[in-house]
């Protein structure tokens, strides 16, 4: 009896063991099955928050409607960017298009060459080919502010070349993070700010102030209204609200600004002298005048952190750094706090233009 008593008990701690064995593994089992599906539905969010999102929000599908980056690269600097490019590929959104900036020795090289007489397109940039009538202005003259205001005039003409009726300008290191706190789409956005006299509206913007004092100074824009349906905007001020980082501009904002810096009876042909004679930077005398550029508040877009300036001086650059950082980082707190105040009125931001509850 107590042969058959020790040997059903060891039979017993065998099938203990055994079921305990079985449960763990069966916990591994549903736990790694949770996580598999967790991460899938972690990416299904992410991948509808890319492509579909930005097709709608950028206004992707509207015909007549055009979305141009700039960069110095061969690809765009921001993440959100080079995602957008790659689903670009699968895409059919013909009104997307990157352009490569313009650099100081594009520049120079181009004024070596008319100096010299020579013939052809510039190595490297064939767009500079538009660009002449240097006048007194020297190699050594010629800086990162003149490069920007040129590759803004280049990127304007491509967008005429693509008979563009409405052209945002992204930099390619601006953030798309903002997007679900839109209430409307670009395109729309467009057309109900852009009635004449005004033919363009900044959707980034760096103010100074915001570095020196926390606050936008004598703008005010913390006090600004809140209106859910619709944003906040003042008029542009010269060498108070900076930036080119993101603008949306229409058809005959485009065509003034080009006609404006073009050589006489030259139609496409840029004058380099007069550039560099009326204005001081691409956001300072080239793009944008208080009587017919917007700036939109809370902003659209910020820039992303660590980007570079055309500026060269150490000194210069890291106050540019500083007005910039602090820029996005009001421009984030603004969009938020915006979308939590419109939320306890019944608005909801979960998608591009969904409005009230």
């Amino acid at each position: 009896m107590g042969f058959h008593w020790k040997r059903w008990r060891a039979l017993s701690r065998w099938r203990e063991r055994v079921t305990h064995l079985t449960i763990v593994y069966m916990c591994v089992v549903l736990v790694a099955f949770d996580v598999v599906q967790a991460g899938r539905r972690a990416r299904k969010p992410r991948s509808a928050l890319g492509w579909r999102r930005w097709e709608e929000a950028l206004s992707l599908d509207q015909p007549g409607w055009c979305v141009g980056v700039l960069g110095n690269g061969e690809r765009p600097r921001s993440d959100d960017l080079q995602r957008l490019f790659a689903v670009k590929e699968r895409r059919r959104w013909d009104g997307l298009f990157y352009m490569r900036a313009v650099g100081v020795e594009h520049l120079r090289r181009r004024r070596g060459q008319l100096a010299a007489n020579a013939t052809g397109a510039p190595v490297r940039h064939p767009g500079l080919g538009r660009v002449t009538s240097f006048g007194n202005l020297r190699s050594e003259d010629l800086n990162g502010r003149h490069a920007a205001s040129i590759s803004h005039l280049l990127m304007l003409h491509t967008a005429r070349e693509r008979h563009c009726q409405h052209l945002l300008v992204l930099e390619d290191d601006m953030s798309l993070s903002l997007i679900p706190l839109w209430e409307m789409p670009v395109a729309q956005l467009a057309a109900q700010q852009l009635v004449a006299p005004w033919t363009a509206m900044q959707l980034e913007v760096k103010i100074i102030a915001f570095r020196d004092e926390g606050h936008s100074g004598g703008l005010q824009l913390e006090r600004a209204p809140l209106n859910c349906a619709q944003r906040h905007w003042i008029p542009h001020q010269c060498m108070v609200t900076w930036g080119t980082g993101a603008y949306v501009m229409n058809a005959a904002g485009m065509w003034a600004v080009l006609r404006h810096f073009q050589v006489l009876g030259r139609r496409h042909i840029i004058s380099m002298e007069r550039v560099a004679r009326t204005a001081f930077a691409a956001d300072m005398g080239l793009l944008f005048a208080g009587h017919n550029t917007k700036v939109l508040w809370p902003p659209y877009f910020f820039e992303i952190p660590g980007s570079s300036s055309t500026v060269r001086d150490a000194a210069a650059h890291r106050s540019h750094e500083g007005t910039h950082l602090a820029s996005a980082e009001h421009a984030i707190a603004a969009n938020v706090q915006r979308a939590g105040a419109c939320a306890l009125q019944g608005y909801r931001y979960g998608s591009v233009g969904r409005g009230r509850m």
